[in-house]
């Protein structure tokens, strides 16, 4: 990935992190479902996976989330 990509995915990453600290759960869902497919490597898209999951009582999918 570019400076370019790297800055996407960044802002990407922090923008879900606000969607989840806000509990927006639909924005966060509606959010997820329109990643660019560049960005979904970047570890703080994983980290906010994880983070979601956990908060929705899916222990096992933030458990894997949090490995990526």
């Amino acid at each position: 990935m570019g400076d370019d990509g790297e800055a996407q995915a960044e802002a990407q990453a922090r923008l879900g992190e606000i969607l989840l600290e806000k509990s927006k759960s639909a924005e966060f869902l509606q959010w997820h479902s329109q990643l660019p497919g560049e960005v979904d490597l970047h570890p703080g898209i994983w980290h906010n996976r994880g983070l979601w999951a956990l908060r929705n009582g899916q222990r096992r999918a933030s458990v894997r989330c949090f490995l990526e």
